[in-house]
Protein backbone atom coordinates (compact mmCIF):
# COMPACT_ATOMS: atom_id res chain seq x y z
CA UNK A 1 0.00 0.00 0.00
CA UNK A 2 1.52 3.39 -0.96
CA UNK A 3 -0.28 7.02 -0.09
CA UNK A 4 0.89 10.12 -2.19
CA UNK A 5 -0.45 13.52 -1.85
CA UNK A 6 -1.62 15.67 -4.05
CA UNK A 7 -3.19 19.61 -3.47
CA UNK A 8 -6.02 21.37 -5.30
CA UNK A 9 -6.46 24.94 -3.68
CA UNK A 10 -7.00 24.31 -0.41
CA UNK A 11 -7.99 20.61 -0.93
CA UNK A 12 -5.81 17.61 -0.16
CA UNK A 13 -5.88 14.73 -2.03
CA UNK A 14 -4.57 11.54 -0.69
CA UNK A 15 -4.29 8.82 -3.71
CA UNK A 16 -3.97 5.14 -2.06
CA UNK A 17 -2.91 2.54 -4.55
CA UNK A 18 -2.64 -0.76 -3.14
CA UNK A 19 -4.77 -3.52 -1.42
CA UNK A 20 -6.17 -1.99 2.35
CA UNK A 21 -6.39 -5.11 4.27
CA UNK A 22 -5.72 -6.14 7.65
CA UNK A 23 -2.09 -5.90 7.49
CA UNK A 24 -1.81 -2.76 5.11
CA UNK A 25 -4.77 -0.85 7.07
CA UNK A 26 -3.19 0.33 10.01
CA UNK A 27 0.01 1.78 7.67
CA UNK A 28 -3.20 3.75 5.23
CA UNK A 29 -4.58 5.28 8.59
CA UNK A 30 -0.75 6.57 9.70
CA UNK A 31 -0.01 7.79 6.03
CA UNK A 32 -3.46 10.06 5.80
CA UNK A 33 -3.62 11.13 9.04
CA UNK A 34 -0.15 12.33 8.35
CA UNK A 35 -0.64 14.42 5.85
CA UNK A 36 -4.53 15.50 7.28
CA UNK A 37 -2.58 16.93 10.43
CA UNK A 38 -2.54 20.42 9.48
CA UNK A 39 -5.03 20.69 7.43
CA UNK A 40 -8.29 22.99 7.24
CA UNK A 41 -9.70 22.36 3.93
CA UNK A 42 -11.15 19.21 2.54
CA UNK A 43 -9.80 15.68 1.85
CA UNK A 44 -10.55 13.68 -0.56
CA UNK A 45 -9.57 9.95 -0.75
CA UNK A 46 -8.78 9.03 -3.74
CA UNK A 47 -9.11 4.95 -4.13
CA UNK A 48 -8.57 4.54 -8.25
CA UNK A 49 -5.42 2.43 -7.38
CA UNK A 50 -6.89 0.00 -4.65
CA UNK A 51 -8.38 -2.95 -5.80
CA UNK A 52 -9.28 -4.29 -2.53
CA UNK A 53 -10.58 -3.51 0.44
CA UNK A 54 -11.25 -5.16 3.81
CA UNK A 55 -13.37 -4.57 7.04
CA UNK A 56 -9.81 -3.57 8.32
CA UNK A 57 -9.67 -1.11 6.12
CA UNK A 58 -13.20 0.37 6.86
CA UNK A 59 -12.30 0.40 10.09
CA UNK A 60 -9.38 2.77 9.20
CA UNK A 61 -11.50 5.28 6.93
CA UNK A 62 -14.16 5.54 9.66
CA UNK A 63 -10.76 6.69 12.04
CA UNK A 64 -10.18 9.10 9.66
CA UNK A 65 -13.38 10.59 8.74
CA UNK A 66 -13.97 10.54 12.60
CA UNK A 67 -11.11 12.58 13.12
CA UNK A 68 -11.32 14.93 10.20
CA UNK A 69 -15.24 15.53 11.29
CA UNK A 70 -13.83 16.91 14.93
CA UNK A 71 -11.64 19.39 12.98
CA UNK A 72 -14.55 20.14 11.30
CA UNK A 73 -12.98 19.19 8.14
CA UNK A 74 -14.94 17.59 4.85
CA UNK A 75 -14.17 14.13 3.95
CA UNK A 76 -14.55 11.91 0.87
CA UNK A 77 -13.50 8.67 -1.27
CA UNK A 78 -13.38 8.44 -4.95
CA UNK A 79 -12.71 6.01 -7.68
CA UNK A 80 -14.13 3.11 -6.05
CA UNK A 81 -13.03 0.13 -8.24
CA UNK A 82 -15.53 -2.60 -7.90
CA UNK A 83 -14.79 -4.56 -4.71
CA UNK A 84 -14.47 -1.40 -2.35
CA UNK A 85 -17.62 -0.05 -3.81
CA UNK A 86 -19.11 -3.21 -3.10
CA UNK A 87 -17.87 -3.60 0.53
CA UNK A 88 -19.02 0.61 0.79
CA UNK A 89 -22.46 -0.45 0.14
CA UNK A 90 -23.07 -3.80 1.59
CA UNK A 91 -21.50 -2.46 4.98
CA UNK A 92 -23.71 0.47 4.63
CA UNK A 93 -20.69 2.79 4.44
CA UNK A 94 -21.95 4.87 1.52
CA UNK A 95 -24.44 6.01 4.44
CA UNK A 96 -21.15 7.27 6.19
CA UNK A 97 -18.98 8.43 4.13
CA UNK A 98 -19.94 10.63 1.19
CA UNK A 99 -18.19 9.06 -2.04
CA UNK A 100 -18.01 10.30 -5.88
CA UNK A 101 -17.38 8.14 -9.17
CA UNK A 102 -14.71 10.44 -10.06
CA UNK A 103 -11.90 12.79 -8.72
CA UNK A 104 -13.21 15.64 -10.83
CA UNK A 105 -16.85 14.99 -8.99
CA UNK A 106 -15.46 14.71 -5.45
CA UNK A 107 -13.79 17.84 -6.08
CA UNK A 108 -16.99 19.74 -6.94
CA UNK A 109 -18.95 18.33 -3.89
CA UNK A 110 -16.78 19.44 -1.46
CA UNK A 111 -16.94 23.17 -2.89
CA UNK A 112 -20.50 22.93 -2.84
CA UNK A 113 -21.25 21.70 0.45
Amino acid sequence: MECTESRDGNVLVAAINGRIDGTSAPAMETAVLDLVQDTDGAVICDMAGTPYISSAGLRSTLIIAKKLAVKGVKFMVCNLGDQPETVFRESGFHKIIKSAETLEAALAKVRDA
